[in-house]
């Protein structure tokens, strides 16, 4: 096994043996993060080697694998699954100021151009793979409405509640001014996305990815349009239809599991159609036959709005390589595919800032909640989600994610001459 450090001028190949030396360990690092100038972390061992970012201040976070072995299984082969396994098993955890996390994986993706693809992946990874997502949609689950939910979304209702809150907007909350508590942000939201689709009365909405239910109790609730939802789990559906039922909007609103690739609703069934679920987004290679379901289902002059992450225009090619559960297209990319599927387009706004910012405040209330959801049956699901959610921040601030908000028309039929 080769691994190459560089220094200036020239590269030197070690030739290692299958275990690693503490000393090689420490210098691997040392080299890796030599410009690194954040918020001050460590990574150890829970039988005796660790290294820290800095020698003058104490870490924030820290990183602890349960032997160096297991450490050494990652530097020696950078295998996502194998990460997964460790991580959820227990055999690494994290202790302190998560968004130190955020600093070190910012570092990695920043630097990873400059850097031997074998660096990467033997010390860069350590960071970055940290705060990528660790469970992957079962079998079958991504491609049957267009799914792909990064975490486990078929667990109950008061797993995600204390840290989506009480509304359980699993959307992008609104902050119009920094005294806005989250709920009023996520109120925000809801008003935004209704007034963005000119909502009426007499308007028949269908929110695909509906999550828990927020959106369509708040457009029936409000404005008074017939509300129908697609929710992407069995335990979904009871929950919004716990709340639509205590809402008292049972004659306004429904919920489903549908596949709409096999069992889509009829044609020009809808007036509006809203997608904000950016757990739940379509995936790149499905947009096109997504879309054109979208159009069929719109009447003439029906509106589509859509919340999409996407990768930014410059991503560069080594960080999308390490980075493969995360969207791999612009959003030029996604609007050309949109307009051939016949939909035009009236507007796109970034959602960056207002997203990264929800991201944050729901890994605050996730953290808070750590001690209670470690000690039941969804632990596991606990750390997918904390790390996801991570994975995506980081992403985000390093510019190598962007998310927007997309305003589609089907158009009206033209008149005949």
């Amino acid at each position: 096994m080769s691994h190459e450090i560089l220094e200036p001028g020239r590269a030197v190949v070690y030739n290692l043996p299958s275990a690693f030396s503490d000393k090689l360990r420490t210098l691997q690092f040392e080299r890796f993060f030599s410009q690194y100038s954040g918020s001050a972390f460590c990574v150890r061992t829970l039988d005796g080697w660790s290294w820290s970012s800095s020698t003058l201040r104490s870490p924030e976070f820290v990183a602890t694998f349960r032997t160096r072995e297991i450490l050494d299984a990652i530097i020696g082969e950078a295998n996502d699954a194998k990460l997964s396994r460790i991580f959820l098993d227990g055999g690494l955890d994290i202790q302190g100021n998560i968004f130190v996390l955020l600093s070190a994986a910012e570092y990695t993706l920043r630097h990873s151009e400059g850097l031997s693809t074998n660096l990467i992946q033997t010390v860069g990874r350590i960071s970055l793979d940290v705060s990528r997502r660790f469970i992957h949609p079962r079998k079958g689950t991504a491609s049957r409405n267009w799914h792909r939910a990064p975490c486990p979304l078929d667990l109950p209702v008061d797993f995600f509640e204390p840290w989506l809150g009480s509304c359980l907007g699993h959307f992008c909350a609104h902050f119009g001014d920094c005294h806005e508590n989250f709920e009023e942000a996520q109120r925000n939201a809801l008003e935004r996305a209704c007034g963005t689709l000119d909502l009426r009365g007499c308007d028949r909405l269908l929110d695909v990815g509906c999550g828990w239910g927020s959106l369509l109790i708040y457009a029936a609730k409000h404005y008074g349009a017939d509300s129908r939802g697609i929710a992407a789990s069995g335990l979904q559906v009871q929950a919004v239809e716990d709340r639509i039922g205590r809402s008292g909007l049972a004659w306004k609103c429904s919920v489903e599991w549908r596949d709409l690739r096999t069992a889509p609703f009829g044609a020009e069934a809808f007036n509006k159609i809203t997608h904000l679920g950016i757990f739940e987004q379509a995936a790149f290679n499905s947009l096109a036959e997504y879309l054109a379901c979208m159009q069929k289902m719109l009447v003439p002059g029906g509106l589509l709005l859509l919340d999409r992450l996407t990768r930014a225009r410059d991503c560069g090619a080594i960080a999308r390589s390490i980075q493969p559960g995360l969207p791999s297209e612009p959003l030029w990319r996604e609007l050309e595919i949109a307009e051939c599927a016949g939909f035009e387009l009236l507007g796109a706004e970034t959602l960056r800032d207002q997203y990264e910012q929800t991201l944050r405040i729901w890994i605050e209330h996730l953290l808070r909640n750590r001690m209670r959801e470690s000690t039941r049956p969804f632990s596991r699901g606990y750390r997918a989600w904390l790390l996801y959610l991570v994975e995506v921040t980081a992403s985000l601030r390093a510019e190598e994610l962007q998310v927007h908000r997309v305003l589609l028309r089907r158009p009206r039929l033209r008149r005949a001459a």
